[in-house]
């Protein structure tokens, strides 16, 4: 695979530099057919080029729409939650391959959520955003993605916000879907809680600090905050 990007793009902008007027005139473009155009000979180089499969943000997709993208790219779908019904569509219904990178939970520098939002999100299930609920759309859902945008972190923060969430991610997107419950002692054994904490524990011995796992993590703190009172020792 290959992917070619095309996010948060302001075509507006396109109107406002001349050359890129003067070229959308001889092309009997304008600026709103110039952004898939772009996705999509990305796509093409891609593919001919360098024989890899094309990825491209959902951006293109829900902005310009189906008919106008390439049927070969496969959407990486990071939007929430208001495009969930587009997302089954473009599974479903449009047949692209499509891998979840749901901004909540699965971007993990954003949000207020913990552990176990991030574990019990499946993009096949329904009860939770953007999914696909029949067969022939999870069939296209190549699997999820998580991601961590480093702005308003550095290195007083960042592994505390990375951990234990990270390992949370790892362990539910290489698992079998039967897992999918964060208090799951009765599918496996030991429980994902039990082995997160064991696993802290290592980290925070070879000097990792590592959140506790208990605590929900919220962006506005850069890290986590104690939902109730208690003792610290608490994990």
């Amino acid at each position: 695979y290959g992917h070619t990007g095309g996010d948060e793009a302001k075509t507006k902008c396109y109107e406002a530099d001349n050359a890129t007027v003067e070229w959308c005139a001889l092309k009997g473009m304008n600026a709103s057919s110039v952004w898939p155009y772009f996705v999509n000979t990305n796509a093409q180089m891609v593919s001919e080029l360098f024989g890899r499969k094309p990825i491209a943000w959902n951006d293109a997709y829900t902005d310009d729409g189906n008919d106008a993208m390439d049927p070969s790219l496969t959407f990486m779908w990071w939007t929430t939650p208001d495009y969930g019904e587009q997302f089954r569509k473009c599974a479903t219904e449009d047949g692209h391959k499509v891998i979840a990178a749901s901004g909540h939970p699965l971007y993990l520098s954003l949000g207020e959520y913990g552990n176990n939002a991030i574990y019990e999100y499946d993009p096949c299930d329904c009860e939770n955003l953007n999914c696909v609920n029949t067969t022939e759309g999870c069939e296209n859902v190549l699997g999820m993605s998580t991601a961590f945008w480093t702005s308003d972190f550095d290195a007083s923060n960042l592994l505390g916000a990375l951990f234990p969430r990270a390992i949370v991610s790892a362990e539910r997107m290489w698992s079998s879907p039967d897992l999918k419950d964060y208090t799951n002692s009765s599918r496996a054994s030991p429980a994902v809680t039990d082995r997160l904490g064991d696993m802290r524990c290592r980290l925070l011995q070879r000097g990792v600090p590592v959140l506790p796992i208990y605590s929900t993590w919220d962006v506005t703190y850069a890290g986590s905050r104690p939902g109730e009172a208690g003792s610290c020792m608490s994990q």
